[in-house]
């Protein structure tokens, strides 16, 4: 089976090893990637077709205009160009799987007769759900795709509340690299500092916001913290100026990522140390949210860490109140930092919610396992 992955404007990282993802678990299929994106990260997906030359990512920064100006000429000027392109590389091949339903709206006809499915991460099946824009969109590619694929229950409601036919939305869990985060014991518990760590984008839906004011009262209330803020994106600097507005520039540590080299060494290195992780997801003003599980989180649980989080779509696969962590129970800064310190006030069973998290996060996302059912998924849509 010869299937190619589509991604637009997008750095590809999840799927650099695509192939080697599907032929470590033995699996029969030829994936290769068709990619329409101006980024450069120093790595090429394994078997990938670029329409664009890249611009390399370390003259991001300088020639941010530049990037999103030619991103804006390309969609509106040069759409037929990467169809055609994309179309000559999808010769012999036998299923599509978009990645991003954004990603399929706007390129409806690539496939032409070829069976497709469609993968929703998250602002695609919050934010693009509720906008009337994207909802047309999908309208052209919803009825038509084999199988809808989503990372939680709550997307599926969403996409079926949209006429979409339950049966063809399916719950499937990324794989998240959980293999890769090896158990780290617990460190022993001392009249010190709390240390604990966030690790997302710096985008409003991620809650850095919420964290910041949540931070501020903890050293009113005279708790004794470390954090590290581990992220990427155009928000670090409003986060940075927040921290040294609020005074928190000795206690709150801010690592940008973007142009860093192995994520996953950094990241392990982070954790190492740390008490527990949070998440203070939120919904965005335009509506974006989580869409499905954190998988900073989940790694950080593979690690062994106990997690403080909101209650967002995908939190519950494996955030299990008192079991694997605490939830907040209001989205509100006074509700997040008192659930921080009943974290800090838990340290006696940080090492049992440690190793109850790791459980769930390689149950529900090791490579072999997900792999193997995305494998059955491309298999009965070929067949129907």
């Amino acid at each position: 089976m010869k299937v190619a992955q589509i991604w637009d404007e997008y750095v590809a990282d999840s799927f650099v090893e695509v192939q080697p993802l599907f032929s470590r678990v033995g699996a029969p299929v030829n994936c290769f990637t068709i990619t329409r994106t101006l980024w450069d990260n120093g790595k090429k997906p394994d078997e990938s077709v670029c329409f664009h030359r890249r611009l390399p990512q370390e003259n991001l920064r300088a020639a941010s205009f530049l990037f999103r100006a030619r991103a804006y000429l390309d969609r509106r000027f040069f759409r037929g160009s990467f169809l055609k392109f994309a179309r000559e590389k999808l010769r012999g091949t036998d299923l599509v799987h978009f990645n991003f339903g954004f990603t399929a709206a706007q390129y409806p006809e690539l496939p032409g007769e070829l069976p497709f499915v469609v993968t929703f991460y998250g602002s695609d099946v919050s934010s693009g759900v509720r906008d009337s824009y994207w909802r047309g969109r999908y309208q052209k590619i919803l009825p038509r795709a084999r199988a809808l694929l989503v990372l939680c229950e709550e997307a599926r409601q969403r996409l079926i509340a949209l006429g979409c036919s339950p049966e063809r939305v399916i719950v499937w869990n990324l794989p998240a690299g959980v293999e890769k985060y090896p158990y780290r014991e617990q460190p022993t518990f001392q009249a010190r500092p709390i240390r604990f760590i966030t690790t997302a984008r710096f985008v409003e839906k991620k809650g850095h916001g919420m964290l910041l004011e949540a931070l501020s009262l903890l050293e009113k209330g005279g708790v004794d913290f470390r954090v590290t803020l581990l992220g990427y994106s155009k928000g670090i600097t409003w986060v940075r100026e927040e921290i040294a507005r609020r005074g928190l520039g000795e206690k709150v540590q801010v690592i940008d990522t973007q142009f860093r080299g192995d994520f996953v060494a950094l990241h392990n290195e982070q954790l190492r140390d740390q008490d527990f992780f949070v998440m203070p997801s939120v919904v965005a003003k335009n509506g974006d949210d989580e869409g499905g599980p954190a998988l900073s989180m989940v790694v950080a649980q593979s690690a062994g860490l106990p997690v403080v989080c909101t209650k967002f779509p995908g939190s519950e696969i494996t955030m299990k109140e008192g079991l694997t962590g605490f939830l907040v129970p209001e989205t509100n800064a006074e509700s997040l930092a008192a659930t921080i310190t009943r974290m800090a006030d838990s340290h006696a069973s940080w090492r049992e919610m440690g190793l109850a998290g790791r459980e769930l996060a390689q149950q529900h996302f090791g490579e072999r396992e997900q792999v193997g059912k995305l494998v059955d998924i491309y298999k009965s849509v070929m067949i129907r």
